[in-house]
């Protein structure tokens, strides 16, 4: 992955490393006045960044990405990733295993923009006990 710019080597170096344990190394990659958005959030700022894994980290007790494809430019990226968590209310607290993607914008090398795009409901919504079943269902109808 050494032909990438630096920012983006980093980046990938510091995700694939990422733990519940070392989630603070994700802010040096981010600019000050970056824009996050996942399918649920939209937040302005690296403070709002932090707060927002650190909420999400101390609910988790494993989580680990696979990159699987990068596509880049010098100030643009597509990751492709595999992430791996277990969260004690989702699952029956087994592993979970999501694909999703990242679209990346820098500038002066540091994370401008960063949207994930991912399945909510491979995520989330088909491991809560209840909900699960309805969306497994609704799932199988949608398939004939």
């Amino acid at each position: 992955m050494s032909n990438h710019p630096q920012w983006l080597a980093r980046f990938i170096e510091v995700y694939q490393q990422l733990s519940v344990d070392n989630i603070d190394t994700i802010a040096s990659l981010y600019d000050d006045n970056v824009t996050f958005q996942d399918p649920m959030h939209l937040l302005q700022g690296k403070e709002a960044l932090m707060q927002y894994f650190h909420r999400i980290y101390t609910h988790v007790s494993e989580c680990r990405f696979d990159i699987t494809q990068v596509i880049s430019s010098e100030d643009n990226a597509a990751i492709y990733w595999q992430m791996t968590y277990r969260h004690s209310k989702l699952n029956g607290g087994q592993q979970i295993i999501v694909e999703g993607h990242s679209m990346l914008s820098a500038k002066d090398g540091l994370i401008a923009q960063h949207r994930d795009y991912v399945d909510l409901g491979a995520m989330v919504y088909q491991h809560v006990p209840v909900l699960g079943k309805v969306i497994k269902y609704i799932n199988q109808r949608a398939a004939v």
